[in-house]
Order: structure tokens, then sequence, then C-alpha cells
């Protein structure tokens, strides 16, 4: 099992820096592209792209004005990101490697829908989506 998206695996993580092409506009990493995918306005999509790190992007991101229907297009969007990341041969090499092994994005600052939080409040639960959606593309890219 690969439990956190860190130092090796660091790769599977969205602040990994490879770019991200999306809706036009070229994003240094995964997290600035999902962010920006959210906005309702061109100038906070702008905003993001330029974005210095992913932790900045990531903190904008949660004061823009989201598309009405963000919630129930988010899992697409972000598999869609994915996808797009994990066709970079780099990124789809890195990943095959990770062969059959559990994909869990582990986290202490409670994401439990993207990740599993392993703080003493939730004690490793969540949803691992983000882990979910890589296994489903390095599933697919076996094929």
């Amino acid at each position: 099992m690969i439990y956190k998206f860190r130092d090796e695996y660091f790769f599977l993580s969205n602040f990994y820096p490879v770019k991200i092409e999306y809706g036009g506009d070229v994003y240094p990493t995964a997290e600035h592209a999902f962010q920006a995918a959210k906005c309702e306005n061109v100038k906070d999509r702008q905003k993001l792209r330029k974005a210095k790190t992913p932790v900045e992007a990531k903190s904008i991101g949660r004061r823009v004005r989201m598309k009405a229907n963000w919630d129930s297009e988010r899992v697409l969007v972000m598999e869609k990101l994915l996808r797009i990341k994990f066709e970079n041969p780099k990124m789809k090499f890195l990943l095959k490697k990770t062969h059959e092994q559990d994909l869990v994005e582990n986290n202490t600052f409670h994401d439990r829908f993207w990740g599993v939080c392993s703080c003493s409040r939730h004690k490793n639960s969540g949803v691992n989506m983000l882990g979910k959606i890589l296994m489903k593309i390095r599933e697919d890219i076996k094929l």
C-alpha cells in the first residue's frame, strides 16, 4: 500500500509539477487546474493559473465564486485532469510502477473526501476519491 503521496510517491500528488493543459490554458500542476476549473469567471481562472505554488492556488480556490454545478462535476473534472497528467510518458511510467498497490492519499488536514484523514479525531477515515481515481486510471493504462 502507498499511504502518502510524498517523497518517492510525490508524483501522485496534485501538487507535483507537471504541466496540465485544460480549457485552453496551461497550468503548472493539477492542483492549479482543478482550482481554476471550479471558477465561475475568467479573471479568477487566470489568477489561479498564475499562482506561484499549488498551496497558493488551493488557498485562492477557497475564495473564488464557484460554478453553480461544481459539486456534481468535481469528481469528473478531477478524473479528466488526472488522465491528462498521466498521458505524460514519464508520469504514466511512474504510475504503472505502483503495480497493484492500493493508493491512499493520507492527510492530517481533515480532507476525508479526496483522501483519508489520520488525525486523532478522524482516525484514518475517508472516501479516498483521489486514490480511487488514480487506481482506475492505472488499471485503464494497463489495458
